[in-house]
């Protein structure tokens, strides 16, 4: 299933990795990004590895946790679409 991003997350994206490269380096925001947009571009492959979202529960409405990020998501018929993206930025920089 293709992996399309809103222009909402796209730009959610932008604006972590530049508070991260104020608070550390562009290389370091760089691999923090990247790192993340390769654990979505996984769900290409596996479009239901997120959980349903609990405040909405529509199945259509996904989402991936981890100690940094939430990347929210919706299933449709021609692609899966990341919506949103937010990000605990102090925790983000950690390893």
């Amino acid at each position: 299933m293709k992996v399309v991003w809103s222009d909402d997350a796209v730009w959610a994206l932008v604006a972590l990795e530049t508070r991260l490269a104020q608070r550390y380096s562009s290389n370091k925001a760089a691999r923090i990004v990247e790192d993340l947009v390769r654990r979505v571009d996984r769900l290409e492959d596996h479009p239901q590895l997120g959980r349903v979202v609990p405040e909405y529960g529509q199945w259509q409405l996904r989402e991936l946790v981890d100690r940094r990020n939430r990347v929210l998501y919706r299933l449709r018929p021609d692609a899966l679409e990341v919506v949103n993206h937010r990000a605990d930025a102090d925790a983000a920089g950690r390893t």
